[in-house]
């Protein structure tokens, strides 16, 4: 049986190890928390905290050190389910402070220096408000940068398999694959 101290240990020590393998991507600078609360329901919460963190222009963003909202309530819009993005209020933070950059959807003054002392951190957390119920969720990420964008782009050249050497396919090939096939 697992006693609640025991059980918040592992919980602690599970969050850590993602969040350390999260912030390890490939040429990542920044590790991105999204945590959403105030969602209608804990389905809706998950997928938009993974909406967020997966959005390859919100990664970038972060990259660039733009607080710009609009990239985080596009990638809310991707999240499939019906709910409401009217009172979505969204903050940016980290060791260097934090940024209300959204109000109810719409833009909220701040200072675009302040934004980038926050995003020059290297763990950014975005927080997103749903205002809309009581259910929260949590996902970790990495930013987009040039070095994984070139790195990934030499990685088909990289691979190869032993024996007849065949090189696995480019992403966006047509020709579909199995992975027993290629890990045999």
């Amino acid at each position: 049986m697992i006693t609640k101290p025991l059980w918040r240990r592992l919980t602690a020590f599970s969050e850590h190890m993602c969040a350390e393998q999260a912030g390890d991507g490939e040429g990542a600078t920044h590790l991105m928390t999204c945590e959403v609360t105030h969602a209608p329901d804990v389905k809706t919460a998950r997928a938009v905290r993974r909406s967020v963190v997966c959005s390859n222009l919100f990664k970038a963003t972060v990259f660039g050190r733009d607080a710009h909202r609009a990239r985080i309530l596009c990638a809310m819009g991707y999240t499939p389910g019906d709910f409401s993005t009217d009172k979505v209020s969204v903050w940016l933070s980290s060791k260097a402070g934090e940024v209300y950059v959204c109000e109810n959807a719409a833009y909220h003054p701040y200072s675009e220096d302040e934004a980038a002392k926050v995003l020059a951190e290297h763990d950014v957390l975005v927080k997103v408000d749903m205002g809309t119920g009581d259910a929260s969720a949590k996902a970790r990420g990495c930013d987009l940068t040039y070095e994984y964008v070139k790195m990934d782009r030499r990685l088909p050249h990289l691979i190869t398999l032993s024996g007849d050497a065949r090189q696995l396919p480019r992403r966006g090939s047509t020709k579909r694959t199995t992975s027993s096939r290629f890990y045999k």
